[in-house]
């Protein structure tokens, strides 16, 4: 039965290669704009990114093949980040996407840094209110691995995101207001996405998305399920667009319940 299975997972990733693309080289330059409700974050986006297709033989799971380099900025009310970033997909079906930088929390916009006292602290809207802002210079390091596969029109994705912060001098802990979470200042999150797409043609899909946050020092952990829509499209030789939606409900989270809403709209620029 063991060796079965083997050989069906191994048709099934042939099968889903399918349909993979001859990865696309050269300078692209990305920026979005994302806005989330419940809890409240709004960030600016970009990356200039250099792909090399990578040659690494005949057929459709390693013709996509490339090495992305990245230089990122992500700019939101609380907090500036920058680092450079690289993606190595050797086969159709995964890639690992490696990110160091740095991240300025700010208070100039009235959302600043939040020290806590520990793990335990209550973190109500109330409570976060009454703390005073502060502002503290932090690096991050991130590794994320990325399995794909695609069958026909239905598209499925899992990412795990291993993110390490050290923030003001890693001692003490502060108020995630990214992922809504108390941190060590020295800490770890882990976190996994899945999709499940259909491409409905003509650069539209629609499915469900999982989005889970764990810290593994506080045992704390965050569940949220969204429907999601989204496009893609080219407008020019040169330039696409795309618009995503993602409707959802907390499962899981110690402060948080109800509908969730994220937007986002971006360009992509190839010069």
């Amino acid at each position: 039965m063991k060796r079965l299975g083997l050989v069906g997972l191994a048709l099934l990733l042939f099968a889903s290669a399918l349909w993979a693309l001859p990865a696309r080289g050269g300078l692209t330059i990305d920026q979005d704009v994302q806005a989330e409700e419940n809890f409240v974050g709004a960030a600016l986006n970009t990356a200039v990114d250099y792909t090399v297709p990578l040659v690494l033989g005949e057929g459709p799971l390693l013709e996509p093949a490339f090495v992305r380099f990245s230089v990122k900025n992500a700019v939101s009310p609380s907090y500036e980040q920058f680092g450079l970033g690289v993606d190595i997909a050797p086969i159709a079906i995964f890639d690992l996407y490696l990110y160091a930088g740095g991240i300025d929390f700010y208070k100039a916009l009235g959302f600043g840094f939040l020290p806590m006292s520990s793990y335990g602290d209550t973190a109500t809207t109330e409570a976060l209110a009454a703390l005073t802002q502060g502002e503290a210079m932090g690096i991050t390091l991130q590794v994320k691995p990325t399995f794909k596969i695609q069958l026909g029109p239905v598209i499925a994705l899992d990412s795990v995101a291993f993110s390490w912060f050290i923030v003001g001098g890693g001692s003490g802990y502060y108020w995630d207001r990214g992922n809504h979470v108390i941190l060590a200042d020295g800490d770890v999150e882990i976190f996994n996405t899945a999709y499940l797409l259909y491409d409905l043609g003509k650069g539209f899909m629609a499915g469900l998305t999982d989005s889970n946050v764990y810290v593994p020092a506080s045992s704390y952990e965050q569940n949220v399920l969204y429907s999601i829509a989204l496009w893609k499209g080219p407008v020019a030789p040169t330039l696409d667009l795309s618009a995503a939606l993602q409707v959802g409900w907390w499962l899981q989270d110690r402060y948080l319940d109800g509908l969730r809403i994220a937007g986002q709209v971006g360009i992509v620029w190839r010069p």
